[in-house]
């Protein structure tokens, strides 16, 4: 097995591929060491993003359980 690629969150070249949302925001406030408020266009991305994230993942959960192995008798 190969060892995963660790991820630097500081480095947005280890995070993988990123939804449009994601980049959008990524984009806008980029990465950002101070607590601040997030504007309303953000807040959406954020939540934009959540979404395409989600369903990345079920998708990927289902791609995978219509390969399920049935256990041999």
């Amino acid at each position: 097995m190969s060892e995963p690629t660790p991820v630097d969150p500081n480095d947005p070249s280890t995070w993988g591929p990123l939804t449009p949302a994601t980049q959008r925001l990524h984009d806008l406030i980029g990465i950002n060491p101070e607590p601040r408020q997030l504007t309303p266009e953000e807040c959406e991305l954020l939540l934009q993003s959540k979404r395409e994230i989600a369903q990345r993942a079920f998708a990927t959960l289902t791609r995978a359980s219509t390969h399920k192995l049935e256990p041999k008798v």
